[in-house]
């Protein structure tokens, strides 16, 4: 008998007891791959035939050319195999509050503008507040950036003043719409005591999503504009509620730091400061403890240095990669060093590799390694200074993947194609 002749209804029913749709039936499982995305861009911010968005299979070992724009940072790639990216602007003069420079590259390979709010008081707007500042939850549905709510028509050359009220944007690509996180309302609740509810202009700096995006991690900058409390602040914002991670910090000689990272599965968030000597102190979301970890950071900024994801630090340490406990900065591993990882020609042109091993990422499942290498200034090529290595996570498969100047790369899961 042939299946045309068997009832629908009854194959149905056959496959829903095993738990199989008909699609699952009918269309043979899609491949899957890992990707290496990363940008490469000319050094005046204009687009070229070799600037864009790019991305390298691991498992195909092919390259692709996503985006021609020039673009100086990406967030990590979701899940779904969204990423977001900032776009260089195209002159040395840029007005961060005039736009986002924000896009998206969508499940199916488009690449759009984030939308951007528009405010229902015509007396009012909302501008971009801070360029390079944005995070993309890993279910590949949320983003989230700061926005200035300020007078309407203040022009583009005005300067920020305690009427321009600090929001965070979280963007919904799959209903469009935007929910605005009120810092402003937190900050001057919070500064009140100190600053006898006189206003302040805050900013934020350093956002970081949950991968469900309930949850924010980000820092704050209190400029007193006059007499007051000033100084930075690290807060978490959860399903409406904001908590306080640590005090307001003056003296950066004296407090933790700034926000350098959040591991979700421990907990932990990642502080780091440069002066007047570099230490990364990890504090529970929920305890509050805090620990100064056992990294010798060596005045090099330390979002530079290290990144996290799933219990595992990364980081570009004193002779090699290390993977060290985001929670107490022991040492889980020596991933790979610098002698491993660089070929004798490249060596030669790096004096210190310490100092030029930048932007280490980690895949979110924590299998996978990507790292730049900055070399010096002797390099015969002064466009191509830098070079991205991918490798695993036990410092096997060494891979080079690409030679120009770009800023750190985003190594995906196993995605389908």
């Amino acid at each position: 008998m042939r299946c045309e002749q068997i009832p629908r209804i009854v194959i149905i029913a056959a496959l829903a007891l095993l738990g199989i749709s008909c699609d699952d039936a009918t269309t043979p499982p899609q491949p899957v791959e890992r990707w290496v995305y990363y940008a490469v861009r000319s050094s005046d911010g204009t687009a070229t035939p070799r600037t864009g968005l790019f991305r390298y299979g691991l498992n195909s070992r092919r390259y692709e050319r996503l985006a021609s724009m020039p673009i100086d940072l990406l967030s990590g790639v979701a899940a779904n195999g969204v990423v977001v990216m900032h776009e260089m602007p195209g002159s040395s003069i840029f007005n961060p509050f005039t736009q986002t420079g924000l896009f998206g590259r969508c499940e199916n390979g488009a690449i759009i503008p984030v939308p951007f709010p528009v405010h229902s008081d015509p007396r009012r707007e909302y501008v971009y507040s801070i360029q390079r500042v944005f995070a993309l939850a890993y279910n590949g549905h949320q983003a989230a950036y700061p926005v200035f709510d300020r007078p309407a028509g203040a022009g583009a050359a005005t300067p920020p003043d305690t009427t321009w009220k600090p929001l965070i944007v979280l963007f919904n690509c799959v209903t469009g719409t935007h929910t605005m996180v009120d810092v402003d309302a937190y900050a001057h609740n919070m500064l009140a005591p100190f600053n006898g509810g006189r206003r302040s202009l805050v900013r934020i700096y350093t956002i970081l999503l949950s991968r469900d995006a309930r949850t924010a991690v980000f820092e704050i900058d209190v400029f007193p504009l006059g007499s007051g409390r000033g100084g930075t602040q690290t807060v978490v914002w959860r399903d409406g509620a904001f908590t306080a991670l640590d005090s307001l910090d003056e003296d950066d000689e004296d407090g933790a730091g700034h926000l350098e990272g959040w591991d979700e599965t421990t907990g932990t968030v990642l502080l780091g400061r440069e002066w007047p000597a570099s230490v990364v102190t990890s504090r529970g979301v929920e305890s509050g403890q805090a620990r100064e970890l056992p990294i010798h950071a060596q005045a090099i900024r330390t979002q530079r240095q290290f990144a996290v994801t799933r219990s595992l630090l990364v980081i570009a340490g004193d002779d090699g990669i290390e993977l060290r406990s985001p929670v107490d900065g022991s040492l889980v591993k020596n991933v790979i060093s610098y002698n491993t990882l660089l070929p004798d020609s490249v060596r030669a042109y790096v004096a210190s590799p310490r100092r030029e091993a930048i932007f280490p990422t980690i895949s979110p499942d924590g299998e996978w390694i990507a790292c730049a290498v900055k070399l010096n200034d002797t390099w015969p090529d002064p466009w191509s200074r830098v070079r991205l290595y991918v490798f695993r996570a036990d410092g096997s498969d060494v891979r080079f993947i690409a030679q120009d100047a770009f800023l750190g790369a985003a190594v995906s899961d196993e995605i389908r194609k």
